[in-house]
């Protein structure tokens, strides 16, 4: 009986149990490589990194060079599948940027100087 019990504990101790919460964490994927004003602190969820500074830099081409874009208002990136932005403000010369497309498929990102 000791043993079977032993088995057990052990066989408990060696399985991982799983996580509070099924989303996975965010890739860390850095900031925009120039001076000045810029996006940075860019996180992906289900994105990698090249598709996450992908939609950093097309929301930056769409709403701070062409000034086309208002607080709170959804905006279309053409990033594929599809990506929805807002962004709000986020302190001094700054806003918090984040984009959905299907799925869990999440971008955000600081935008500022």
């Amino acid at each position: 009986m000791k043993r079977h019990l032993l088995l057990a504990l052990v066989a408990a101790l060696l399985i991982p149990a799983p996580s509070a919460t099924a989303h996975k964490a965010p890739n860390s994927c850095g900031h925009q490589n120039a001076d000045g004003a810029g996006w940075y602190e860019a996180y992906g969820h289900d994105v990698g990194c090249t598709k996450t500074r992908e939609v950093a830099r097309r929301w930056s081409e769409k709403c701070t060079q062409k000034r086309s874009c208002e607080e709170g208002e959804r905006v279309r990136i053409c990033v594929h599948p599809g990506y929805s932005c807002r962004y709000k403000d986020w302190g001094y010369e700054s806003v918090r940027v984040k984009c959905t497309a299907e799925g869990d498929r999440i971008v955000h990102f600081l935008w500022g100087s």
